[in-house]
């Protein structure tokens, strides 16, 4: 990324303090408990089916909740757009650097986009070879140890083997669930890691970006009242 990247980012960030996640933090946390209080109001209501004043309590404060994130939901909009105003003021940046700074910003995101697909693809890839290796070798093994077996020995396995899995209290669906989600979990363990740490890198350039576009519309909305005064005066 350029040093004016990194220039406008210091800018955002200190005039909208870590790109407004104080303001969402609060917000989100308003509906977890609005949500909350919702539904022990609900279980209240339907288990006895009458209001008490503690299902009344419980309703005022989930009404009160609600209400709280409309309030907290306009205020994050105006902090932002205050935000977008103030640096747009200030003469820190314009149009045209905005404009530049949002295409290198989506080019970059494209490119680290493009290498955690490739970064995911060869490491399944690379799971699935170790996997398969691992699993024909163990397979040849138990193979050759079956051949050396003698018949009574054999018995003997297939009786250890099935008291084995008599004691784990098990059905054989079970354990196919369980070897089935395991196998998933691993093919699915490069992608979740892959992406997750790609959300982690690119965050601050994502924030930058959602910015640097509600800037542009700041510009445009400015240059069409503009050119709106423009047309009345003439």
């Amino acid at each position: 990324m350029s040093a004016y990247y990194e220039e406008v980012k210091k800018l955002i960030l200190a005039k909208y303090g870590f790109f407004g996640w104080g303001e969402r933090f609060f917000y989100y946390l308003a509906w977890f408990f609005c949500l909350a209080i919702f539904w022990n109001f609900y279980k209240l209501t339907t288990k006895d089916l009458i209001l008490d004043w503690g299902s009344v309590i419980l309703l005022f404060l989930g009404i009160g909740c609600f209400a709280y994130t409309k309030w907290q939901k306009n205020r994050m909009l105006y902090i932002r757009k205050e935000a977008c105003g103030k640096m747009i003021s200030d003469g820190r940046i314009v149009e045209t650097s905005v404009n530049s700074l949002i295409s290198e910003i989506k080019y970059s995101l494209n490119n680290i986009r493009v290498f955690s697909q490739w970064t995911v693809g060869i490491l399944t890839t690379l799971i699935v070879l170790t996997a398969t290796i691992f699993g024909n070798t163990f397979f040849k093994v138990i193979d050759f140890v079956i051949k050396a077996l003698t018949e009574e020995e054999m018995k003997e396995l297939n009786s250890l083997m099935m008291s084995s899995f008599n004691s784990s209290q098990k059905d054989i669906v079970s354990l196919i669930y369980e070897n089935a989600f395991g196998v998933l979990l691993l093919l699915a363990f490069p992608l979740i890691l892959t992406y997750s740490l790609q959300a982690m890198y690119t965050f601050n350039r994502r924030q930058v970006l959602s910015i640097l576009i509600d800037c542009k519309y700041l510009f445009e909305l400015d240059e069409n009242n503009r050119d709106s005064k423009s047309s009345e005066t003439e």
